[in-house]
């Protein structure tokens, strides 16, 4: 299923649509026979400096208190409005996240010394790292360089659930996992495995790691 996210009857039908009784996703369920039970793709429709298209990326909710960190696009009815707060925070601040989201990897790109592969320059800015990034094509839609949404629904603070971005980019095979609370970046790693949703409270002191 496709949904295009540009306002909050938007994201009313999806949530709708996905939200179901703890009980009945706290049983032995199946979704079309397969034990991943897929996702949604969202067109989040955030326009600014750093997307001249619409911003498309795979949304995948996660309650890992209850199917013990199996996908799902079934949400309880109590972590539906923390869900749209977190999806709306994301669509209206997406440049601002996605400019933090740089700022926070630039200086291990600086480290190790990252070249433009056009340019063979050291990536030294925020703007020469944009320019490397990578596009996708998910659901026959141009992606960017975010090919992946995920929200955890077990990480929560004020309202909001922890979100983590798979951001990628021709400096890195796998791009990066980019896990935020709002728009702090809490921890980052390898973007392959997209397991740093889950793991990241391993490396971090969860919630004490927030900035007051």
């Amino acid at each position: 299923m496709k949904y295009v996210i540009k306002n909050e009857q938007d994201l009313d039908v999806l949530l709708e649509e996905r939200c179901v009784r703890e009980q009945e996703i706290d049983s032995d369920w199946e979704w079309e026979g397969k034990s991943y039970y897929g996702c949604d793709v969202i067109i989040l429709d955030a326009k600014g400096k750093w997307f001249d298209k619409d911003i498309v990326a795979k949304l995948s909710i996660w309650e890992g208190s209850v199917v013990q960190c199996i996908s799902v696009t079934k949400i309880s009815s109590d972590d539906k409005q923390r869900v749209k707060n977190t999806i709306l925070y994301i669509r209206e601040n997406f440049d601002h996240i996605y400019q933090v989201m740089l700022g926070a990897l630039l200086p291990w790109l600086v480290q190790v010394g990252v070249r433009d592969d056009e340019t063979d320059e050291l990536v030294t800015t925020i703007e020469q790292f944009h320019n490397i990034r990578s596009s996708h094509v998910i659901a026959d839609l141009e992606a960017g360089c975010i090919r992946h949404l995920q929200l955890n629904c077990k990480y929560q603070k004020d309202d909001m659930m922890v979100y983590s971005l798979i951001f990628a980019s021709d400096c890195a095979d796998d791009g990066f996992e980019v896990v935020f609370w709002k728009d702090q970046v809490i921890f980052f790693l390898d973007g392959n495995t997209h397991e740093q949703i889950f793991d990241f409270a391993d490396y971090v002191d969860w919630p004490n790691c927030l900035e007051k």
